[in-house]
């Protein structure tokens, strides 16, 4: 069984390694010298998990977990809806419609329930992107050509239908965008991977999704009839499909939920992380 670390505690307490930076900053053969001392041995791989590279690497998880409590303080009523979409298709389409959704609903009875959520620059892990769609009422797919092909924007799908987020799927009317309901054909790629590929499927897996899953998503999200948006028509014309997209929004659910929910998957996928490093660092250094 291994060891309970609480008993190097008092030994870099003598040592005055009161801090992180004390702590990578270490002699390890001090240390290792003063536990001989005392009668007592500490293994090899023990000392590697205090090296400055595993203590640097258990700054780094906690720098990303404060970040993420602070988001998750930050976003507390979450948001109206979530923008699903592929950027190189429908980038500057989706920051429009992003705009054009946040003017109306700033006019409306809904002006404080939250805001509309685009994936942006300060979102870069998959678990960002779920606690975003977890902290969802509503999450809109942008229909373009190859959007179903795009790992992260399945994961968005995956993630909403597994929570029992409503989505609503967004045609596109724009030039050469040609998105066709996919035939089954397209599923079957799916789940035998040839489609997306193994980086693909990897990711699918990281988010905690099999490929089936994903497939059942899709097709749930395609059931529905999608409702238009057409970026380069005129601004009138734009204004009464967003205020269409707005009514077909759930505005209303129980935020505690929600909130507990996203808090606790988000929990879950950490510790599960933090388990399979198996750095007992970090769990001595956390604990409590």
């Amino acid at each position: 069984k291994k060891k309970d670390l609480e008993w190097l505690e008092s030994e870099l307490m003598r040592l005055d390694v009161s801090t992180l930076a004390k702590l990578r900053a270490m002699d390890l053969d001090r240390l290792q010298d003063s536990l001989s001392a005392c009668g007592l041995d500490i293994s090899q791989r023990e000392l590697e998990s205090l090296s400055p590279h595993s203590i640097s690497e258990f700054l780094t998880t906690m720098t990303s977990e404060f970040k993420s409590r602070v988001r998750e303080a930050q976003r507390d009523d979450g948001y109206i809806l979530f923008l699903s979409h592929y950027k190189v298709e429908a980038g500057t389409e989706a920051a429009l419609m992003r705009t054009e959704l946040e003017q109306l609903l700033a006019e409306g009875e809904h002006s404080q329930e939250g805001g509309v959520f685009l994936d942006s620059e300060d979102l870069t892990t998959l678990t960002d992107l779920q606690d975003a769609v977890r902290k969802s009422k509503n999450v809109a797919v942008l229909l373009t050509a190859n959007v179903l092909t795009r790992p992260w924007v399945l994961v968005e799908l995956a993630t909403a239908h597994s929570e029992d987020i409503n989505v609503l799927p967004v045609e596109l009317n724009k030039k050469g965008n040609g998105f066709v309901f996919p035939e089954e054909d397209f599923f079957d790629a799916l789940v035998d991977g040839s489609l997306l590929g193994e980086a693909g499927i990897r990711i699918i897996e990281d988010a905690g999704f099999h490929m089936h899953e994903v497939v059942v998503a899709v097709k749930h999200v395609l059931k529905r009839i999608a409702l238009p948006y057409s970026p380069h028509r005129p601004a009138t014309i734009r204004r009464a499909e967003v205020s269409a997209l707005i009514h077909q929004c759930v505005m209303h659910d129980n935020k505690t939920q929600r909130g507990s929910k996203a808090k606790d998957a988000g929990i879950l996928v950490r510790a599960k992380r933090l388990q399979k490093s198996d750095s007992w660092v970090a769990n001595l250094l956390t604990k409590g």
